[in-house]
């Protein structure tokens, strides 16, 4: 199953936002039960289905994990941690640099921070895309609240931390 974001407008692809998925089901001796595999992230989700349940449910299973990644990846949301894989896992690590990188060449970065860091309750400044020093300091309040030092920059590392870690207090 191979889904993908268009904008309305023009029915163009919106970069990254794809998700592709394979389910292999196997049905064993009479037909009665059988067996579902969706590999994802270098991990095998496998579900036993009775006869009742079958393909229908293998399918299900596959569109609302496809669902889950699509969306997290628009949002720009750690969706690897609903399917219980962190971000040490090579292909996480490959799609936070992607991120990354992505956000910060199209001018995204800094708005997605003035966003989020609002959301989180350390930053109250307007959501311009400018870097101030109210984000600066937003940003190093951040650094220290997880562990960081709040004298450094927002970097791969930090971004990592930023979205996968449970929010500081």
């Amino acid at each position: 199953l191979d889904l993908a974001m268009v904008t309305t407008n023009n029915l163009a692809l919106v970069p990254g936002a794809v998700s592709k998925n394979v389910t292999t089901i196997v049905r064993e001796g009479d037909a009665f039960d059988a067996q579902a595999t969706i590999s994802k992230v270098g991990i095998s989700f496998s579900s036993s289905f009775q006869r009742a349940d079958g393909t229908a449910q293998a399918l299900r299973n596959m569109v609302e994990l496809a669902s889950v990644e699509l969306f997290g990846r628009l949002l720009k949301l750690p969706y690897w941690s609903c399917i219980g894989v962190g971000p040490d896992n090579a292909e996480v690590k490959a799609e936070i640099e992607d991120w990354f990188i992505g956000m910060e060449r199209a001018g995204e970065l800094t708005p997605f921070f003035q966003t989020q860091l609002r959301n989180r309750g350390f930053y109250d400044g307007p959501v311009d895309g400018r870097v101030s020093p109210a984000l600066r300091q937003a940003v190093a309040a951040y650094r220290g609240a997880i562990g960081m030092s709040p004298a450094g920059v927002v970097d791969l590392d930090f971004f990592t931390r930023f979205i996968s870690a449970p929010f500081p207090s």
